[in-house]
Formats: C-alpha cells, structure tokens, sequence
C-alpha cells in the first residue's frame, strides 16, 4: 500500500513539474489537470504532495553531550541550517549510552548534505 501510495505522489510531481516548468500552454494544462485527477482520485491535496517530498538526517556524532549544547555547537548548526535551507533541531540519541544528536529536515537531498557538512566541521 506504502509503494502505490509513493508511486501516486512521484508521478503526480512529475505531473507538476511538467506542469510549471513547460514552455508550452497547452501541455501545461494538460498536465496540471492531469495532476489534480489522479489527486481528486487518491484525495491528496497539493500540500500532501509538497509534505512528502520532506526528509530528515540525523547526525550520529556530535561533539558535546551536555544538557544545554555550547555556543559554538549552537552557531554551527545556525550557519548550516542557514547555508543549506534547511530545519533543524536537537534530539538525543540510543538506548544504553545516550548521546546528543542534530536533526536536519527539509526538501530533496538538502538535510543529508546538511548532516554530512555538520559531522565534517564539527570534528
């Protein structure tokens, strides 16, 4: 169910793209309406569409565990975050020992260049 759903949201964001970046009228329209059947037919909305293309990284070393992250820890989140057009925000990590960890969100591949420039710089 997962899949089809996924293959719904995939061809109806083609269906978008073709529908906003095409030189031609027509084959806009055609797309657009396209797009709005298949939404019409699965009840999605252009939001769902826009919220699935969301995604999430989490960092898997940080370099302090403290209650209350340093400064520097903080800045170097904001420029990344900033750098990147990304989201973030703090969370703690396992079950046995428990560590500090930044999560990224946003849109395409963006959070997990995001999480690699953190682990990289943050070393």
């Amino acid at each position: 169910m997962n899949t089809n759903k996924e293959r719904y949201f995939q061809k109806i964001k083609k269906l978008l793209n073709k529908a906003r970046n095409n030189s031609s009228a027509e084959e806009a329209a055609t797309a657009l309406r396209m797009a709005q059947k298949l939404m019409q037919e699965h009840g999605l909305s252009e939001s769902d569409v826009a919220l699935s293309e969301i995604t999430e990284c989490k960092t898997h070393k940080t370099p302090s565990n403290a209650a209350r992250p340093p400064q520097y820890m903080l800045s170097l989140i904001y420029v990344i975050s900033k750098a990147f057009g990304v989201r973030h925000y703090l969370s703690w990590n396992g079950i046995f020992k428990v560590r500090r960890s930044v999560v990224f969100y946003g849109s395409e591949e963006r959070p997990q260049i995001a999480c690699y420039a953190f682990e990289v710089l943050s070393r």
